[in-house]
C-alpha cells in the first residue's frame, strides 16, 4: 500500500445553535410538554438536579459501604478462598488471575456479607418487581445514550426482562437492588448532615 493518499473535501458541516422559536420545541419536544424558554429552563435545571440527586446517592451509598467494611473488620482466610475460588471456577482463571484480582474479589466478596447482615436486621426484600424497575431503567439508560428518550412501555419491558434472563446481567441488577435497597434502609436509621457546595 502506497502510504499516500489524496483526500478531495466536499462539505464542511458546523454545528450552529437552533433558534429558541416555536420550531425548535416542536423538534425538541414532540410530545408537546414544553413550549417557551421558561419551561426550557425548568427542564434543564430539573435535569441537572436529578444528575446532582443521583451523584449524591452514589457518594452517599460509597461512604456507607466504606465506613461498614471498615467497622466489621472481617478477617479472611486468603490462602484458602484462594485455593476455593480457584477449585470452584474449574480451570476459568489461573491463579495468576485470582492474584491480579484478588484485592477487589476480597471487597466485595465482605461487602456481600455486611450487606447480608444489613437486609436480615433491616428487613429488607428484594422483590421481582424491583428487579424488572431496575432492568427497566438500566435499559432506558442504555436507550438514552443513543438519543432514544421516548422509548414504549412495553419496548422496555421487553427489554427488561431480557437483561433479568441473562445470568451474568440478571446477577448484577440483583446485586445493584440490594445495594440500593439496603442503603436506602441505612439512610433511615442515619442521621445525614448536608452541606451546601458550589
Amino acid at each position: 500500500i502506497k502510504p499516500e493518499f489524496e483526500l478531495e473535501i466536499t462539505m464542511i458541516r458546523q454545528f450552529a445553535n437552533p433558534e429558541i422559536n416555536e420550531e425548535f420545541f416542536k423538534t425538541a419536544f414532540p410530545e408537546g410538554n414544553i413550549t417557551d424558554k421558561e419551561g426550557l429552563d425548568a427542564y434543564i435545571d430539573a435535569q441537572i438536579e436529578g444528575e446532582m440527586v443521583r451523584e449524591c446517592d452514589y457518594m452517599f451509598a460509597a461512604t456507607v459501604r466504606n465506613f461498614m467494611l471498615e467497622k466489621a473488620a472481617l478477617a479472611m482466610p486468603t490462602e484458602f478462598l484462594k485455593r476455593w475460588l480457584y477449585t470452584i471456577n474449574e480451570g476459568k482463571f489461573t491463579m495468576e488471575d485470582i492474584e491480579k484480582d484478588w484485592d477487589l474479589f476480597i471487597v466485595d466478596y465482605k461487602w456481600q456479607m455486611v450487606r447480608g447482615y444489613l437486609m436480615e436486621k433491616y428487613g429488607v426484600k428484594v422483590e421481582e418487581a424491583d428487579l424488572l424497575a431496575s432492568a427497566k431503567g438500566f435499559a432506558a439508560y442504555q436507550f438514552a445514550m443513543y438519543g432514544m428518550n421516548n422509548v414504549p412501555e412495553e419496548q422496555l419491558e421487553a427489554f427488561a426482562k431480557n437483561i433479568l434472563s441473562q445470568e451474568e446481567q440478571g446477577r448484577r441488577i440483583l446485586d445493584k437492588v440490594e445495594d440500593d435497597k439496603t442503603f436506602d434502609a441505612v439512610r433511615e436509621v442515619v442521621t445525614l448532615k448536608k452541606k451546601k457546595i458550589s
